[in-house]
C-alpha cells in the first residue's frame, strides 16, 4: 500500500527541528578591549556562534569613550558567515537614539581590494545586522547567491561605495530604518540598496539614502538599484525612504513593485521604472508590468521626477511632482526597452509626455506595511 506524505507533519516537524537549534540560544559579548567581554575579535564570536544566538558588539564599556571595531587589516572579503539566524547587534548611546557601535575599514576602494565588512554565504538564512555604523569599507554587507531572509535595520553606513549588495536569489530581503551614506569611487555601480535577478519579495522601508551627487559619464549611482530581471511575481516594496543626490533615486525593472510614499530630491532621475533589454541576462528581455508607484514626491531632479521605460500596465498615481528638469513624469516611446504603455496615470500634479497613456479614473491606494 502507498503511503503518503503528510504536508502538515512535514511543516510542523520543520518548524520543531527549527526551534530546537534556537532553544539553548546564547549572548555573546564582544568588545575592543576585551573589558566585561567574552571576546576581544568579531570573527571569534561568529565563528563560534550557534543558530539563534546574538552577537552584541560593545564598543565601550561603562562611563568610558567608545572605540570603534577596526576591520582595516581585513582580508577583502571581511568576516563570513555561514551560521544561519544569528543577529549581530551594536549598541545605543544615552540619550537620543544614535549608532554607537562603530565599525572601521580602510577606504581603499579599488578593484584589487574590495574590503567588505561581511559576506553571507547561502547557508546564512535569516541573519539580523542591528545598530552599527559602518564606516570606510566598499560594502557592508555583501549576500552571495542564494542568501536569504537576511535583515538589516537602525543601521547606517558613512563613507561606503554600497550599504548591501545581493548577488542574486536574496529572498525576503528586509530593511528597515537605517541610513545610508554612500561615496563616489572609481569602480562604479555604487548604491545603498542592490537587489539583483531571482530574489524575491525585497522590503525597504523608513530609511535614508544620501548620495555623491549627480555622476559624470558611465559612473551609475543609485539609492536603491532593483535590478530583479527575471522575477515577474517579485512584489518588491519601497515605502516611506527619502533619497538625495543620486544619478537615479529608485530604479526598479521588477514587476509588481510597489514604490510609496518615498521622497525623491536632487538626482538626475527620481523614480526609474526600466523594462531590460539585456542579451547578457539568463532571463532575456523583461518587461515591467503591473507596478504601482503612488503618494510618492519627487522635485528639484535634473532629468525627470518618473521616468517609464518600456512598463506596461502600471498604476502612477498621487505623486507629488514639481520642478524637474524635463519631464515629471517621461513615458516616451512605447518601444521596450524605451517607453512605456497601457499604464494607469492619475492625480498627479506636474507635466508628462504620456499622452494616451494616461487615464483619469482610477481609485486611490492605501497601503499598511506589515513584516510577514
Amino acid at each position: 500500500m502507498r503511503t503518503m506524505k503528510n504536508p502538515i507533519g512535514l511543516a510542523f516537524a520543520s518548524a520543531i527541528l527549527a526551534l530546537a537549534g534556537t532553544a539553548n540560544a546564547a549572548t555573546i559579548t564582544v568588545t575592543p578591549t576585551g573589558t566585561s567581554a567574552d571576546y576581544t575579535a568579531v570573527s571569534d564570536a561568529i565563528t563560534t556562534a550557534s543558530p539563534g544566538d546574538v552577537i552584541i558588539l560593545a564598543n565601550r564599556a561603562a562611563n568610558s569613550t567608545p572605540t570603534a571595531f577596526n576591520f582595516s587589516a581585513m582580508t577583502s572579503n571581511g568576516i563570513v558567515i555561514d551560521t544561519p539566524f544569528i543577529t549581530i547587534k551594536g549598541q545605543y548611546e544615552a540619550g537620543p537614539p544614535t549608532v554607537a557601535t562603530t565599525i572601521q575599514g580602510p577606504g581603499s576602494f579599488d578593484a584589487e581590494n574590495s574590503d567588505v565588512t561581511f559576506t553571507l554565504n547561502t547557508e546564512a538564512r535569516g541573519v539580523t545586522v542591528d545598530t552599527i555604523l559602518f564606516e570606510n569599507f566598499e560594502a557592508a554587507v555583501v549576500l552571495e547567491k542564494g542568501v536569504q531572509e537576511f535583515t538589516m535595520k537602525n543601521a547606517a553606513t558613512s563613507n561606503c561605495a554600497n550599504g548591501i549588495y545581493g548577488v542574486g536569489d536574496n529572498d525576503r530581503l528586509w530593511v528597515d530604518g537605517c541610513i545610508f551614506s554612500i561615496a563616489s569611487t572609481p569602480l562604479g555601480g555604487n548604491g545603498g540598496v542592490t537587489i539583483q535577478e531571482g530574489s524575491d519579495r525585497a522590503t525597504v522601508v523608513n530609511s535614508r539614502f544620501k548620495g555623491p551627487g549627480v555622476a559624470q559619464a558611465s559612473l551609475v549611482v543609485s539609492g536603491i538599484i532593483d535590478f530583479n530581471i527575471g522575477v515577474p511575481g517579485s512584489a518588491d516594496l519601497f515605502a516611506n525612504n527619502v533619497v538625495r543626490n543620486f544619478d537615479v533615486g529608485i530604479y526598479a525593472s521588477s514587476s509588481l513593485a510597489t514604490i510609496h510614499c518615498n521622497t525623491v530630491q536632487g538626482c538626475s532621475d527620481g523614480i526609474a521604472l526600466v523594462s531590460e533589454v539585456s542579451s547578457g541576462s539568463s532571463q532575456g528581455n523583461q518587461r515591467v508590468v503591473n507596478a504601482v508607484v503612488t503618494f510618492n514626491v519627487a522635485s528639484g531632479n535634473v532629468a525627470d521626477g518618473i521616468d517609464l521605460q518600456g512598463v506596461l500596465a502600471s498604476t502612477i498615481a498621487d505623486n507629488n511632482l514639481s520642478n524637474n528638469g524635463d519631464e515629471d513624469v517621461n513615458c516616451g516611446s512605447t518601444t521596450l526597452g524605451t517607453g512605456a504603455a497601457n499604464n494607469k496615470l492619475t492625480r498627479n500634479t506636474g507635466s508628462s509626455n504620456c499622452g494616451a497613456a494616461s487615464l483619469s479614473t482610477r481609485p486611490r491606494l492605501a497601503i499598511v506595511l506589515v513584516r510577514p
